[in-house]
């Protein structure tokens, strides 16, 4: 996938910014308005990183958690595998909010589901 061609409506750019900054009521202003305008809440950056990416990047637990239920597997998976990667304080808890989210997607990629 070629990440630069791709083209973000301004709402887009808005939310990924948010998550990038931890700004969670921006982020949570923009996934109640999704009907309203036209976000892709799933959408990704010149680079590839989604609203979860980069939320992980700010260890804006807050963010993590508003964003992992709205978003598709791929992006929860992706986004928890660079967590592990850059060592993130976080990563242990970012894990547990997934477990918690989504159990069954945890025991597809084989992650033990802690409760």
């Amino acid at each position: 996938m070629t990440y630069g061609l791709l083209q973000l409506t301004d709402e887009e750019r808005v939310y990924l910014n948010a998550a990038a900054l931890g700004d969670v009521p921006i982020i949570r202003q923009s996934l109640e308005e999704t009907n309203e305008i036209s976000l892709n809440v799933n959408c990704v950056d010149y680079m590839g990183r989604s609203a979860l990416h980069l939320a992980v990047d700010s260890e804006s637990m807050e963010a993590v958690e508003l964003l992992l239920d709205r978003i598709n597997f791929e992006c929860i998976e992706e986004s928890l595998l660079h967590a592990i990667s850059k060592g993130a304080t976080k990563t242990v808890k970012v894990r547990n909010v997934l477990s918690y989210s989504c159990p069954n997607a945890c025991v597809r990629v084989g992650w033990k589901v802690l409760h």
